[in-house]
């Protein structure tokens, strides 16, 4: 049944010297993993790549915490990432599938679709604010907004790797405890 929903081509970023500015921009952490759209339809799901590609033979323990939410359905954004015990992404284990001593969990940042309704035409944050309580309670992680108020002066870019994993460990840790945070 699923397999017959189309797959929805999703945003894709664009690299800028300088994050954009303003009350219209919302800042989100990049893990360091593989972007994927999540399809429910009661007791089925499908996990695509960012190009379509069917990822849920791969990612089966994703799937069986999707099946956990509690909706009828949905199309969520996403990205499936390895971490290990202190949160920190491990692109190179996720890639080569060697995991069994690591984290799999899937960070989500939108939802599309929920039980029926075409949510795209809302705002971002409203689409959010739907999709926290969604996860609440499961395995599914939801990806919090680094304060949407910030400026370009703002360090969102990082100068080197060490950087980027000390935020995503701590990130992590503040999303984790608490999967309903928004902002």
């Amino acid at each position: 049944m699923l397999r017959s929903v189309p797959f929805i081509v999703p945003a894709q970023p664009r690299l800028r010297v300088r994050p954009p500015v303003g009350d219209a921009w919302l800042h989100e952490v990049k893990f360091d993993g593989y972007r994927c759209q999540i399809h429910k339809a009661g007791k089925d799901v499908v996990i695509f790549s960012r190009n379509g590609r069917e990822f849920t033979d791969r990612f089966l323990e994703i799937r069986d915490a999707v099946l956990t939410l509690p909706c009828r359905s949905a199309i969520i954004d996403g990205e499936v990432v390895v971490c290990n015990e202190d949160g920190i992404p491990n692109f190179r284990r996720l890639h080569f599938r060697r995991y069994a001593d690591q984290t799999l969990c899937v960070w989500t940042f939108d939802v599309m679709k929920l039980n029926g309704a075409d949510l795209r035409p809302l705002p971002l944050i409203a689409r959010k604010q739907k999709l926290a309580p969604c996860c609440a309670g499961t395995t599914v992680r939801v990806c919090g907004i680094l304060n949407p108020s910030r400026t370009a002066s703002s360090s969102l870019l990082y100068a080197d790797r060490a950087a980027s994993r000390a935020s995503c460990r701590s990130a992590s840790t503040r999303l984790t405890n608490r999967a309903n945070v928004i902002g």
